[in-house]
């Protein structure tokens, strides 16, 4: 009989394998692409400050300084929000009427400052558009306050940008880039809500500045914003050169391929031979010098004529009577007794109706943790999950 054996495992190989694996799988995914959501002020008050309406320019260049697996979209707002164009990959062939039909829109004809309005309208975009893995950015541009011609309602729809729509876009992974354009725009709104998002606030006052913030924007946007045109600005019958990172992508491409033809013929082999197996012959018998071992024969059986003979005689059996133990039950253990909960102190009452220093027209109402003072609704932002004031979010900033 000849016996089947199992194939070593292949444990050096496979350990090769994950190792290559690993450090090649992240090289060749590459950067995420970008999505890009710019939200524009089309204010009337932007035709004074925008006097040359340099903006759609600046649009463009920004468009065509995105990768090729980028997308872009465009909201204006005004009296209301108006998506002009939705997240449209940039290296479609169509893109460039697509956009400067949307720039079309851009007038500064509307009356009204509805800022929070176009904010929603570009997160909604971005909610239901976007890819799973895409970085997600929201560029807002406005040079003035939220104005929807009721002071009251532009209050409410403040808070509603800075309690719902910020921590909104905080949890969908979207930062939101603010610039505030001129000494009028509310560039604490603008500093609140990029910092509670992850992005970043900016500030200019000329038109001339425009441009540039935007393409400093672009540098921050990392890998997915570049510093040359991408084909959206070549012409359509001309064709691309390839790039050193085209072809450093093919050569990690092969690298690949030759690991995974080495690996699928290592499984084949290892197969095959599981297959047919590895058989070895049964081990023979050496015979050991010396004398053999006796035979031994089994004894004979007793006939029942001698078992009687010999059998020893009948004892009355005795009865012994054991212990019974007894079980002694034990007592129940104390129960815990609950420790009192400490009292949580309430913060300091408030000794009277008192203004806010900032906010002469408002009363302080509300009470910061951090440098323990009463400051109005308008001061207070939200910083780590604690609802504290702006002048303490920006020193917990630079710390």
């Amino acid at each position: 009989m000849r016996k089947r054996i199992c194939p070593r495992p292949y444990f050096p190989f496979a350990a090769l394998v994950c190792f290559l694996t690993v450090s090649l799988c992240p090289s060749l995914a590459g950067p995420p692409p970008l999505e890009v959501m710019l939200v524009l002020d089309n204010s009337g008050s932007m035709k004074k400050n925008d006097p040359n309406a340099i903006m759609p320019d600046v649009v463009r260049r920004f468009a065509g300084h995105l990768s090729a697996d980028s997308r872009l979209g465009i909201v204006i707002f005004g009296k209301g929000a108006g998506l002009v164009l939705p997240l449209t990959e940039v290296n479609r062939p169509d893109f460039s009427p697509l956009l400067e039909k949307s720039l079309a829109n851009i007038d500064y004809g509307s009356l009204l400052t509805d800022t929070p309005a176009g904010v929603e309208r570009a997160l909604y975009e971005l909610r239901q558009k976007s890819r799973p893995v895409a970085r997600r950015i929201i560029v807002l541009f406005t040079d003035g306050i939220v104005d929807v011609g009721n002071t009251e309602k532009g209050l409410e729809r403040e808070r509603w940008l800075r309690s719902n729509l910020a921590p909104n876009a905080q949890q969908l992974g979207i930062k939101i880039f603010g610039i505030a354009f001129t000494e009028d725009a509310d560039f604490q709104l603008m500093q609140s809500v990029a910092q509670s998002t992850g992005g970043e606030y900016f500030r200019i006052l000329r038109a001339s500045d425009i441009e540039g913030l935007f393409n400093q924007i672009g540098g921050k946007l990392g890998q997915g914003f570049s510093g040359e045109t991408n084909a959206l600005s070549l012409p359509a019958k001309r064709k691309a050169q390839p790039s050193a990172e085209s072809a450093q992508s093919v050569s990690r491409l092969l690298l690949l391929a030759g690991v995974g033809f080495v690996f699928l013929l290592g499984i084949v082999r290892m197969l095959v031979r599981r297959r047919k197996g590895v058989s070895t012959p049964i081990k023979e018998e050496i015979p050991v010098p010396g004398p053999k071992p006796s035979i031994l024969h089994p004894p004979e059986p007793i006939r029942p004529a001698e078992m009687e003979l010999h059998a020893p005689p009948s004892r009355p059996q005795e009865t012994t009577l054991e212990p019974v133990a007894t079980i002694i039950p034990q007592p129940a253990p104390p129960k815990p007794v609950p420790l009192p909960e400490p009292a949580i102190e309430p913060p300091p009452p408030l000794p009277g109706p008192r203004m806010c220093q900032k906010h002469p027209a408002w009363k302080a109402t509300e009470f910061c943790p951090e440098c323990a003072s009463y400051k109005c609704k308008n001061c207070m932002t939200e910083k780590n999950g604690r609802t504290i004031c702006a002048d303490c979010a920006k020193k917990l900033q630079h710390r």
